[in-house]
């Protein structure tokens, strides 16, 4: 195969990307978490799968490229390939890897060169943003490109030596920044065959294009397209427009002229496809075309591209791409938090974006377009639109109840509306019937309903449990990714896979706040939760049991607590065989201090290294504050300092958005009267006791006070200060702290807990 006859054809496409890519993107850093979640809030558990029909629970938060996808199958059109958004970063790193392989079979004059481990495709602007500058093709043709060569003049021949380093220099170009030098292949030696040397200006070009001289690379791309001789003649005057759009998107800054530049581009791109010389390059130009009237027309390439979408049984990425582009800068800029300032133009009868921006607007306006669509069109989109802006008193309510109660099993909306259906029967009080609506759907993953719709039923079954049993059953619930990473925020999870039961926030929160000691110890006597939970429960239990002086539940507790977590045997012995209520209490403080994993509360977002972990953790977290023993649960401590915080793990899961209409769990109805009053009364005694480095410290210091001979107080002294140090602190800690390091200095000045104690610490 000749390297002219290597770009004939479909091949010539692939050009598009290695001149940088048709969907620039410009992207820069935020926040990442490190929570479990149970319900990802802006993408699908299994993006692949729900692209071809495994829809889950599809929910008005999703990224709209997701929402795209839903309405599509409950609009009855069957996948396409453009459905399924392959991973950019996976693709990169696939056709990167495939290349440093490949290049790595053409040996230097000495047999010592290595390749250059590329590790970015990206480039950074002058502004902080990055964007894709070597896209996947790049890679995938240099590679198909070398292999030519290799066969046609051999691995070792100079010309294709030659061809190697100049395209490592290429590349050399991907990454940087404005003030990155430029990286050229050396000029082609005259003794070359031609095809090389037009290889060569190609590669000069290109190496422009990437270092962001797109001027040069513009002029250096026409000369070629001028050159008839050149295998590289077709893509020329296709690739010098690439380089006018890079110039007008990424290193122009005056609007006005980046405007002219599209303005060219797109004629330019115009002549292009009416050339009948030019056919091997008309789709990718129309492609192309399509990106520029992102920038020039918006509101005409928004329309064009959800026509195609919402109708074309095989709309392109591209439509794909540029729709949620669009949609991005126009809806977000201007619509999402009201649907009232929706424009007529920007919709114009387009039922996709009407459906997206009455799901997702807040405000009176989009609730009633929901609701007045699906009244007039009576189609399932619209349904699964009204089904989540509806009222729980509104006057439609009835007959969306019975609409959705007709969608059959076999409809890709089905997880969807039955789970909606359920919601909306919880808010208007009619329990009854949410439990015989629940019993139809299944407790275990299945294609239709995959892990995370799993944990969304649990979630309205845990909300009317009518007994203890049923509520336990609920509660646990599969992890299906963390907020760890950038590629799991765009839907692939690189921290899994995740085998073990976990709370999520409306277990946990019923737990810690709304269930007395008495209800905590026979959770733990229960065998109905999974032992690793029964652990976390246990270990709350007889903290709690340790700071209210509750013997009773403290001694059930315990011996469960040595079963599940045996490391704590030694400590618990000593308490459980204490001989006065005074002698077991200090024995649980010295125990709390030893283990900085003991806590008084089922956090609402589990860590994801304390889900790897065991626990309880007996070393000191160090600079992590909120992560050893507990807060307190004051309102200071509810702020994002504290581990238990309400607003912390908001970000990184919307199932109290998702499962019912408040921001709190509300209190099981099976918990009596007197199991309400108790719970209440405990709780509030915990607020008063404050963070556990406040409250072990004061405890250590009356230990030192009343019982100074005991030869564990020097240690618990050492302790509370250390706590008070890596805790996580209140208004008292700093007066704590000073008050144990006192008696530890004055009682105990020659100990080796005195000595390795100098300091005293305030709260920070």
């Amino acid at each position: 195969m000749t390297l002219r006859h290597r770009f004939a054809g479909g091949a010539l496409a692939a050009l598009m990307l290695w001149a940088g890519g048709s969907g620039d993107r410009l992207v820069a850093c935020g926040p990442f978490f490190s929570q479990l979640v149970f319900t990802n809030a802006v993408y699908p558990h299994n993006p692949d799968a729900y692209a071809i029909g495994s829809l889950g629970i599809v929910q008005p938060r999703y990224a709209r490229r997701y929402l795209v996808q839903a309405y599509r199958r409950f609009a009855g059109i069957a996948p396409a390939g453009a459905d399924v958004i392959p991973s950019t970063e996976t693709a990169s790193t696939v056709a990167v890897s495939r290349w440093l392989v490949a290049i790595q079979q053409v040996p230097s004059a000495t047999q010592t060169r290595r390749p250059r481990a590329l590790s970015r495709v990206e480039r950074r602007t002058a502004e902080y943003a990055f964007f894709d500058n070597c896209g996947s093709d790049a890679f995938v043709v240099a590679t198909e490109t070398l292999k030519a060569l290799v066969q046609q003049f051999g691995a070792a021949s100079s010309g294709v030596r030659s061809w190697a380093t100049a395209q490592e220099a290429v590349f050399a170009n991907c990454e940087g920044d404005p003030a990155t030098p430029l990286t050229l292949p050396e000029p082609a030696s005259a003794t070359l065959d031609p095809t090389l040397i037009a290889d060569r200006a190609y590669q000069t070009a290109a190496a422009y294009f990437y270092a962001t001289q797109y001027e040069k690379a513009e002029a250096l791309f026409r000369a070629i397209a001028a050159d008839r001789t050149s295998s590289w003649q077709p893509a020329g005057r296709y690739l010098a427009t690439r380089a006018l759009i890079r110039r007008a998107l990424v290193s122009t800054a005056d609007q006005a002229v980046a405007r002219t530049l599209l303005s060219q581009a797109d004629a330019e791109l115009g002549a292009i496809v009416a050339d009948p010389a030019q056919a091997t390059m008309h789709g990718a130009a129309r492609g192309l075309r399509r990106w520029v009237l992102v920038h020039l027309r918006p509101a005409d390439r928004l329309a064009e591209a959800a026509k195609a979408l919402a109708t074309s049984p095989q709309p392109s990425a591209q439509d794909y791409t540029d729709y949620t582009v669009l949609m991005d800068r126009l809806v977000n800029e201007n619509v999402i938090y009201d649907y009232a300032k929706v424009s007529e133009a920007l919709i114009r009868g387009d039922d996709l974006t009407d459906w997206i921006v009455a799901l997702q607007g807040r405000g009176g306006a989009g609730q009633a377009r929901a609701l007045a669509q699906w009244k007039s069109t009576q189609t399932l989109p619209w349904l699964v639109a009204a089904l989540w802006r509806v009222d729980a008193d509104s006057a439609d309510a009835t007959a969306l109840l019975a609409a959705a109660d007709a969608v059959k099993a076999s409809s890709s909306a089905f997880a969807t509306v039955s789970f909606l259906r359920v919601r909306l029967l919880i808010a208007r009080g009619d329990r009854s019937s949410a439990r015989i609506a629940l019993q139809s759907l299944p407790d275990a993953p299945t294609p239709a309903f995959p892990a995370a719709a799993i944990n969304l039923v649990r979630s309205l079954r845990l909300s009317v449990a009518e007994n203890l049993d049923e509520f336990l059953a609920a509660a646990p619930r599969m992890p299906v990714s963390t907020g760890g990473s950038f590629a799991d925020a765009y839907g692939s999870d690189t921290n899994g896979p995740f085998a073990l039961p976990a709370f999520d926030v409306d277990a946990a929160v019923t737990l810690t706040e709304q269930m007395p000691l008495s209800q905590l110890v026979d959770v733990v006597r229960s065998a109905t939760l999974p032992q690793r939970l029964r652990l976390k429960v246990a270990i709350m239990a007889w903290t709690r049991a340790v700071e209210l002086r509750d013997d009773t539940a403290g001694l059930v507790v315990a011996p469960l607590l040595q079963k599940f977590a045996p490391a704590l045997s030694p400590d618990l012995d000593r308490y459980v065989k204490a001989t006065s209520a005074d002698t077991r209490h200090v024995a649980g403080i010295l125990t709390l201090l030893r283990w900085p994993g003991l806590r008084n509360y089922v956090p609402l977002a589990e860590e994801i290294s304390v889900y790897r972990g065991t626990e309880p953790r007996d070393d000191i977290a160090l600079d992590a504050i909120g992560v050893n023993w507990w807060c307190g649960f004051t309102p200071r401590t509810y702020q994002p300092a504290g581990p238990y915080d309400w607003s912390k793990e908001r970000p990184v899961t919307s199932l109290p958005d998702v499962s019912s209409t408040t921001t709190r769990s509300t209190a099981p109805g099976f918990l009596t009267a007197a199991a309400h009053v108790a719970a209440s009364a405990e709780w509030m005694r915990l607020q008063t006791l404050g963070s556990a480095p406040t409250y072990l410290a004061a405890e250590a210091a009356a230990w030192a006070e009343s019982r100074p001979r005991d030869p564990e107080v020097a240690e618990a002294l050492a302790r509370a200060v250390k706590a008070t140090h890596y805790g996580c602190g209140d208004d008292k800690t700093g007066t704590s702290s000073q008050r144990a390091f006192a008696l530890l200095h004055k009682l105990y000045p020659n100990s080796s807990w005195a000595k390795a104690t100098p300091f005293w610490y305030n709260a920070r």
